[in-house]
């Protein structure tokens, strides 16, 4: 007699978790299980199905027991071994089951690889944790509960009509009443406008908070994040997501961008009503911070914001953003094997959302079952949003990189909105591509797929079937991508040469101080001067009192000479005093002129007819200006600015002080109303003139009559145009004044002298590295056609872009690479 050895199925080391929060909705008609993982504040959607199978798992069941229950619960469809092992790993990669040992059954590594990828980007958005606002909202939401009226969200709707019927009806006008985006973003108006940003986030989340509350949700947390450098409220309303009522979750969703847009609708009225002034500035901001923000950000699909989850609500797709991943990462996986569309019911990846959503934790789809092979249509257009959803973010990444060194590098910070710039790039393109080369690996060792495939539960017969990469797809791949690389870095792209500019008039005589003296009377910029005409006098009391001392003394030799001449026939000895006398007196006389000479030096004339122009700021002169430590004008008090400036009348001015400049001709015309104050400048009928201080790296790329943009910190949205005109054929030895606070500038002072700088100049600073000035001729006008740049000053300084020639981006790369790093192997 035999024994026949039976095996005893295998039991799944799984079991369904006690604490989790279930409820029932309905999407496209079909109902639908919201799983709340209560410690993670996660939620899940699960099919009737998948339901199913989840809650059969109590720790006793086993794989064919699973399968025969679902066969008997759904006749028709088949539970296979690959599909429970994906869904089984889902489970526990999102913790909705335990291990035996009663510990939540985690994936060990689950999207570590996300995780690392998704770090350089939070450092935009960098999140503290919170605290439980219920105290708060709860009183709050009675107070505010007559705004969730009918009447009054009907107000709120005729408000933003009017406000739109207002723009579209004035649309001209109100565009041509906005300051361009430099002013805009410019240091006078940046501390309000982050002030009306936070202020309006501030609104933002309580609107999201109080909605939820009002609808019998629950708010968890509410804390503090810093967003592009700029701070904010953040408001967990992930609670919605169990509301079974569809409008009430839009709704909860919705209000955040309800509120920003109401104020942004007011805000508009209020400045087109108001007059210029603080108040209007400060409606301006709201207005465009309310509807810039809701456009590019909160109320956009594209995102992970407000305006997805309302959309994806809508379309009764909780997990849109990854349900177009999925069918991106599905479509690669099946191009790379060869396979064709799989049918209905079909084993699919897993997926879960990786990372909280601004509003907490975002439904996630534990994927049992298939949907592609019933809804093909469905799945091209989530290609194609998810295609639309990558380039918006693309876009918007350059955006941000933009707008932080816009705002940035005027304070000099660029080096901060460059490494922000890295780290938000790192983001947008770590995810795909540690995806992919997971995926590959993974798949050459037999695990993981492209489409993120699962492996087998140990101890059971679950175990996923997947045909092979194709290794000439791989190839065709791998080619396609380098001809990709090849052709961008090889194609020519534009280029510029960026450098400090100090703007001056051009062909100005300089007008300087030939010897030293009190300053006590100076035309005002801008004042028309013809040819010999005083621009400056000084006044010396010392020589003043020599002349004083030389006249007189003149006088009585003079006297002496007469009263000898007189008794020259009375004294024979008088004629032999005359002659020494008239020696004297012509040697007095000599100094007299030359004294003269000196006084008349005071008054500094113009060289030539033009118009009288501020010269580069000058900061206070030297403790040692060569007069000698005994000098009494030693004790003046030192000056700053420019010699022009009313503030500075009755300064010091040491020999060799530039005092003026003289333009030929007005290069560029007072402004109307111009007081002669601050030396503006409103047109330039004739070209006036920058002088830029370019690299030796960057100069042998810049030719005479190559274009050039130019900004200057005065007037932050005005860009100037010009040519080159010269580049200089030898290195600066010193550079502009007005540069000397710059990264061009090393030093400055008066070891500046010693070092064979300009001795004319104690202000001169050494360049910070090999460099050469170019010269470029302003075009006199901006470069969006509109009126010449008015209130620049001559000595303003700004920033120019030279468009050089056209290079690669292999070639640009492999020089930055030689002068980051030595190749010197000798």
């Amino acid at each position: 007699m035999s024994a026949v050895a039976t095996r005893r199925p295998a039991l799944l080391p799984v079991r369904r978790r006690e604490d989790l929060v279930v409820r029932e909705q309905y999407f496209r008609g079909e109902r639908r299980w919201v799983v709340k993982d209560p410690l993670a504040r996660t939620y899940s959607h699960l099919r009737d199905e998948e339901f199913a199978v989840l809650s059969r798992l109590d720790g006793t069941a086993t794989a064919d027991g699973l399968r025969a229950a679902f066969a008997r619960l759904f006749p028709g469809r088949e539970l296979t071994g690959p599909v429970l092992a994906g869904f089984l790993a889902e489970l526990r990669a999102g913790g909705l089951v335990t291990a035996p040992t009663g510990g939540v059954a985690r994936a060990p590594r689950a999207r570590w690889w996300k995780r690392v990828a998704r770090w350089p980007a939070s450092l935009l958005a960098i999140r503290f944790r919170g605290v439980d606002p219920t105290a708060l909202l709860v009183p709050l939401e009675r107070l505010v509960r007559p705004l969730f009226s009918t009447p009054a969200l009907l107000a709120a709707a005729a408000l933003v009509l009017s406000a739109a019927g207002l723009f579209l009806l004035n649309a001209d006008a109100i565009l041509a009443a906005l300051p361009d985006v430099g002013a805009f973003l410019s240091a006078d108006n940046l501390i309000w406008l982050l002030v009306v940003m936070g202020a309006m986030k501030v609104l933002h989340e309580l609107g999201h908070g109080l909605t939820c509350t009002h609808f019998g949700g629950e708010c968890r947390e509410l804390g503090v994040m810093i967003l592009v450098l700029a701070p904010c409220l953040y408001c967990d309303i992930s609670d919605a997501w169990l509301l079974s009522d569809r409008r009430k979750r839009i709704a909860t969703v919705a209000a955040g961008v309800t509120v920003e847009v109401v104020l942004a609708s007011a805000a508009l009225w209020l400045w087109w009503l108001a007059e210029p002034g603080l108040f209007r500035t400060l409606c301006l901001n709201v207005a465009v911070v309310g509807s810039v923000s809701t456009v590019l950000f909160n109320g956009n699909p594209l995102l992970r914001y407000d305006g997805y989850f309302v959309l994806a609500d809508l379309l009764e797709v909780p997990n849109l953003s990854e349900e177009a991943k999925k069918a991106w990462r599905e479509a690669i996986a099946r191009w790379f094997r060869g396979q064709p569309r799989p049918g209905r019911y079909a084993a699919s990846p897993p997926v879960r959302e990786g990372g909280p959503s601004p509003l907490g934790g975002a439904p996630s789809a534990t994927t049992l079952l298939s949907e592609e092979g019933e809804e093909p249509a469905r799945r091209r257009w989530l290609l194609a949003y998810g295609a639309a959803a990558a380039v918006y973010r693309v876009f918007l990444t350059a955006a941000i990189a933009w707008l932080l060194f816009t705002i940035l590098t005027p304070l000099g910070l660029r080096p901060l909105a460059e490494a922000m710039a890295v780290a938000a790039a790192l983001g947008l393109v770590g995810t795909p591509l540690l995806a992919v080369a997971r995926g590959l690996g993974e798949s050459v060792r037999g695990g993981l797929d492209l489409a993120g495939g699962w492996r087998g539960a140990k101890g059971t017969d679950l175990a996923p079937t997947r045909p092979p990469i194709r290794p000439t797809r791989v190839l065709a791949a791998a080619l396609a991508l380098a001809g990709l690389v090849g052709v961008i870095g090889f194609l020519p792209l534009p280029e510029t040469v960026e450098a400090p500019a100090a703007l001056r008039p051009a062909d100005a005589v300089r007008v300087f101080a030939v010897t030293g003296g009190t300053l006590i009377h100076a035309l005002p910029p801008g004042a028309a001067v013809e040819a010999g005409e005083p621009v400056a006098v000084l006044e010396d009391l010392e020589l003043d009192r020599q002349l004083a001392e030389l006249r007189g003394r003149l006088e009585m030799i003079r006297l002496r000479r007469d009263l000898l001449a007189a008794r020259r026939l009375e004294d024979p000895t008088a004629a032999a005093g005359l002659s020494g006398l008239d020696r004297q007196a012509a040697s007095l006389a000599a100094q007299l002129r030359r004294r003269e000479e000196d006084r008349e030096r005071l008054t500094l004339r113009a060289p030539l007819a033009g118009t009288v122009v501020p010269p580069p700021l000058t900061p206070a002169p030297p403790a040692s200006s060569g007069w000698g430590a005994d000098d009494p004008g030693a004790a003046l008090p030192a000056w700053t600015g420019d010699p022009l400036d009313p503030a500075n009348r009755g300064a010091l001015l040491a020999p060799g002080t530039l005092v003026a400049l003289i333009a030929p001709v007005d290069p560029f015309g007072p402004p109307a109303g111009f007081d002669g104050k601050e030396g503006a400048i409103a047109t330039a009928p004739v070209p006036a003139e920058a002088r830029l201080v370019v690299p030796e790296a960057a100069v042998q790329r810049v030719r005479v009559g190559q274009r050039v943009r130019l900004k200057f910190a005065q007037r932050p949205g005005a860009v100037l145009t010009g040519e080159v005109t010269e580049v200089a054929a030898e290195a600066l030895r010193s550079v502009p004044r007005e540069l000397a606070g710059t990264a061009v500038a090393l030093a400055a002072g008066p070891a500046a002298a010693a070092d064979g700088l300009d001795p004319a100049d104690p202000s001169a600073a050494r360049p910070a590295e090999t460099s050469y000035e170019v010269r470029v001729a302003l075009d006199g006008q901006t470069g969006n056609g509109a009126a010449p740049a008015a209130g620049l000053l001559s000595r303003g300084v700004g920033t120019a872009k030279i468009r050089v020639a056209a290079r690669p981006l292999l070639v640009r790369a492999w020089e930055a690479l030689r002068r980051t790093f030595r190749f010197d192997l000798g």
